[in-house]
């Protein structure tokens, strides 16, 4: 958020004030709003945005319907849009969740699952959502190659979204030998500041 003096506010400064005056839905919108925009600027493009979705966001009711919208007015394909969903945000509200996961993907969008550590509470919630990516806990991912039980973890997590037909995504990437590792592992995608940094979004291109 731009602040005073063009300065850049980092989001850890003002998210849990918006988070707190229950905004977020309305920041959601703000941002879909621009990657439509963008989106509309870059008819070609085959870029896949993923956006995380605020857990007041999941039980917003109206929000398929902007979305919807939003995707008619520029007549982009759905699966440019990715959104992802925090395990505890589901698990803290399963009915909203499950409702919000399958309006959107009939919408044609993806849907990611982040933070998951393959725990019996997650699993159990994975049993009855239907998701395009898992995001494999970045906690476990950062300790791939000190830690031999949660690199089997990430083995097992990364087996069993393949097995069910679901790409994987792993957090925290922060180096090239993890980068490796997770080659090897077969995991599908990396994100972190070991493959970039994140930069404004105006400096995106096509």
């Amino acid at each position: 958020m731009h602040e005073e003096e063009n300065n850049l506010m980092p989001p850890g400064s003002f998210l849990p004030l918006v988070d707190q005056f229950k905004m977020m839905p309305k920041l959601d919108r703000w941002i879909i709003n621009h990657i439509v925009q963008w989106l509309a600027a870059h008819p070609k493009s085959n870029s896949v945005f993923y956006i995380n979705v605020a857990k007041d966001t999941l039980s917003d009711r109206a929000f398929p319907g902007f979305i919807q919208d939003q995707l008619q007015k520029i007549k982009a394909p759905a699966t440019n849009l990715c959104f992802e969903v925090e395990v505890s945000d589901a698990e803290a509200n399963t009915a909203d969740t499950l409702i919000f996961t399958q309006k959107i993907r009939e919408l044609g969008c993806l849907v990611s699952l982040c933070s998951f550590s393959g725990s019996p509470e997650s699993l159990n919630l994975l049993d009855k959502m239907k998701v395009d990516f898992l995001k494999i806990d970045g906690s476990l991912v950062c300790n791939i190659l000190r830690d031999e039980e949660d690199l089997d973890k990430v083995k097992t997590i990364n087996q069993l979204a393949h097995k069910a037909e679901m790409k994987t995504i792993a957090e925290l990437v922060e180096s090239d030998d993890i980068i490796v590792k997770l080659q090897e592992i077969g995991v599908d995608y990396a994100q972190g500041f070991g493959v970039a940094k994140p930069h404004p979004f105006k400096d995106l291109e096509s």
